[in-house]
């Protein structure tokens, strides 16, 4: 199974993961990390990169940040060194659809075909809605 790990400023990742959990239940493989406001970023991409590696079981970790170019980014994207390619992809930007569309998904994909069906998946995980229209 692939690792999923979601890295946020704040507590963003946090709030991700339990309304996840709230929805799907207990999700297995899975951890999130937050920046504190004054934490240095040394000791931020070492703790990211020790939960990478223990979430990584031989199928890879899907790394969820918050913004792309931020703190949080910058210190996975500086982790993917200590990985094979194949082993650690990066998605900057996510949402609780999003996220749920990984999770179940998963078990059935190898990390690069999971990263392509999110790439099309997050098309429709935002709505633009101009008027009123029940469901």
């Amino acid at each position: 199974m692939i690792g999923m790990q979601i890295i946020s400023h704040g507590e963003l990742s946090q709030g991700i993961v339990h309304s996840l959990q709230m929805i799907i239940g207990e999700t297995q493989q899975m951890a999130f990390d937050t920046l504190a406001e004054n934490e240095e970023v040394d000791s931020f991409r070492q703790k990211i990169l020790d939960q990478s590696r223990k979430l990584d079981r031989g199928h890879g970790v899907l790394v969820f940040v918050d913004m792309f170019g931020a703190t949080p980014y910058n210190c996975a994207y500086y982790n993917s060194q200590f990985f094979d390619p194949n082993h650690y992809q990066i998605v900057a930007g996510f949402n609780l659809p999003l996220v749920i569309e990984a999770i179940m998904q998963r078990e059935q994909m190898s990390l690069s075909q999971l990263v392509a069906h999110l790439r099309q998946a997050a098309i429709d995980t935002i709505v633009f809605q101009d008027k009123y229209s029940p469901p």
